[in-house]
């Protein structure tokens, strides 16, 4: 991808533990991992500023090093992108870019590294020499008649310029200012030398960051005379000034700034540009890490994980129309433990809605929306012609309850990944068929009938079994049984029935939800006496919603990255 340098994955301290390294060497984008609390560690390096140069001789100023600006634990928002922007270095007289990494509000942003500061020109003739300019550190002041004042650097990012030298025009250039130290100012016709850099040690390798740009004279010999780039203990960051050996007709022209590390380039002859930025973010997860999707998103996958757990589970249908409507089905549930994935490729995931009620004509529930994990490596499954999907694995909406409603009479339940109810009352509606496209394992089961003249509606199928028979005494069938899992970590139940709704008699009672050993998923159909309102399938758990009105629950999706 245009702008990361490298990717690194390894086991860190213990076999569970995952480390990604990433460094960004240009600008692109960056959509941060689906991980619950993950942080990151960073290091953000701004373009470090070019150095300046002098009409009169070579006794330019040092560009000052990019801005610094590095932290630990930063919280980041999954499935969030953010926008890198790596600064380049400044050419010869310009300051260097930012460096950024920025979020769409209300998400918070990394802190800016400032652009280091461009050295000090001396224009010659009747013109003013310009300080070094202000940035991420400063750059260094020129030589002049007068002088000229090293650039201010920018409080927990940088250091100041060195100043210039007076009373001539050929003396020493000041030094760029550095993240760990200011520049130095020069002395007579010795360069001042560039601000410190400092050792960071997040990419995996100890590297020098933000050293200064060394100030250029207009005489003196090596090794003395000219200012050295910022150094650091782990190699030199900032680019030497130039010099005239000896005042003589040869010259030795100013270094860059070293690309990738922010440093200042060297002033004088051959004033040289700086050096670009950096951004290196290291964030470490288990390896067991559970990614919870609630709403549809992206995952990407880290390398070194080639297989996956998942749980799919797909909008439930919403209940039918009336008394004596049937209940949705479930949305589909679908799990396994070794789903092949690919490092590196980002996967799209979508997430079913529940299914609406009293859906005109017919009156009956609607059925849930589709769940399911699509990327270019994941064959359709089921295959087509039950999948529209090219490349996805998954989990179809639960069928909507049937209704009974004058003129209409009894509706017919929908088939789906759970079959929803058929409507009682005027006679027994048909129940919706589980399965629909056929998955295998099966994704869920079939409804069950209405109870025939003035009877409750039946239940809708869940993922743990068929809806049971409806009563015939008025009372609403019960939804099928929903399937528990542990894959977040806590045992949940997912995937159960809608009751079927009470036909209005006395006593009457409407079907439960589907239920199971840890909790329900199904939403109760209608009671008549004591009347009560029918409920929804339970959110993000693919519940069918009650008879008589009742939405379904929206589907949820879960990728568990196993141990090792």
């Amino acid at each position: 991808m245009t702008g990361i340098l490298a990717t690194l994955f390894n086991k860190g301290l213990s076999n569970t533990l995952i480390t990604e390294i990433i460094t960004f060497t240009g600008s692109t984008t960056w959509t941060a991992p689906v991980y619950d609390g993950l942080t990151v560690d960073y290091l953000i390096v701004a373009g470090g500023g070019g150095g300046g140069s002098s009409a009169l001789g070579g006794s330019g100023g040092g560009g000052g090093a990019g801005g610094y600006v590095t932290g630990t634990g930063f919280p980041v928002t999954g499935n969030v992108t953010y926008t890198v922007t790596v600064g380049g270095g400044g050419g010869p007289g310009s300051s260097g870019g930012p460096s950024s990494l920025t979020a769409p509000s209300p998400v918070s942003s990394f802190t800016t590294a400032v652009g280091g500061g461009r050295g000090g020109i001396n224009p010659g003739g009747f013109g003013v020499p310009a300080d070094g300019a202000s940035g991420g550190s400063g750059g260094g002041g020129t030589a002049s008649f007068a002088g000229a004042y090293g650039g201010a650097g920018t409080p927990g990012q940088g250091n100041g310029g060195g100043n210039g030298s007076a009373p001539s025009s050929y003396d020493g250039g000041g030094g760029g200012g550095g993240s760990g130290s200011g520049g130095s100012s020069s002395s007579a016709s010795i360069g001042g030398n560039g601000g410190n850099g400092t050792a960071n040690s997040l990419s995996g390798t100890s590297v020098t960051y933000s050293g200064g740009g060394g100030g250029g004279t207009d005489s003196g010999s090596a090794p003395s005379s000219y200012g050295k780039g910022g150094p650091g203990t782990a190699g030199v960051s900032g680019g030497d000034g130039g010099y005239r050996p000896g005042g003589g007709p040869t010259f030795v022209l100013a270094t860059a700034g070293i690309a990738q590390t922010g440093g200042g380039g060297g002033g004088g002859w051959g004033s040289a540009s700086g050096g670009s930025g950096v951004i290196i973010l290291k964030y470490t997860i288990t390896r067991n890490t559970v990614s919870t999707f609630r709403s549809s998103g992206t995952w990407t996958c880290p390398p070194d994980v080639y297989g996956v757990e998942y749980l799919i589970v797909a909008g439930g249908g919403g209940g039918g129309a009336y008394p004596g409507a049937g209940g949705g089905g479930a949305g589909g549930y679908r799990t396994g433990t070794n789903l092949a994935v690919e490092p590196g490729v980002t996967y799209t995931v979508v997430v079913g809605g529940g299914g609406g009620t009293y859906v005109s004509p017919a009156f009956g529930g609607g059925s849930g929306g589709n769940s399911y994990i699509s990327g270019s490596n994941i064959p359709a499954n089921p295959s087509a012609p039950g999948n529209p999907y090219a490349n996805a694995l998954v989990a179809f909406g639960g069928g909507g309850g049937g209704t009974n409603v004058s003129p209409y009479g009894s509706r017919n339940g929908t088939d789906g990944g759970s079959g929803g109810g058929g409507g009682g009352g005027v006679g027994p509606g048909n129940a919706g068929l589980g399965n629909i496209p056929s998955t295998s394992p099966s994704q869920g089961n079939d409804g069950y009938q209405g109870g025939g003249p003035f009877a409750g509606g039946g239940g809708g199928g869940g993922a743990g079994s068929s809806a049971p028979a409806t009563p015939l005494d008025g009372n609403g069938g019960n939804g099928g049984l929903a399937s528990s899992s542990s894959i977040s970590g806590v045992s949940t139940f997912y995937a159960g029935g809608g009751g079927g709704a009470a036909w209005p008699s006395t006593g009457t009672v409407g079907g439960t939800g589907g239920p199971g050993t840890f909790g329900v998923s199904g939403g109760r159909g209608n009671l008549s006496s004591p009347t009560a309102p029918s409920t929804a399938g339970v959110t993000n758990t693919g519940g069918g919603g009650g008879g008589d009105v009742s939405n379904g629950g929206s589907g949820i999706v879960i990728i568990k990255i196993p141990s090792l």
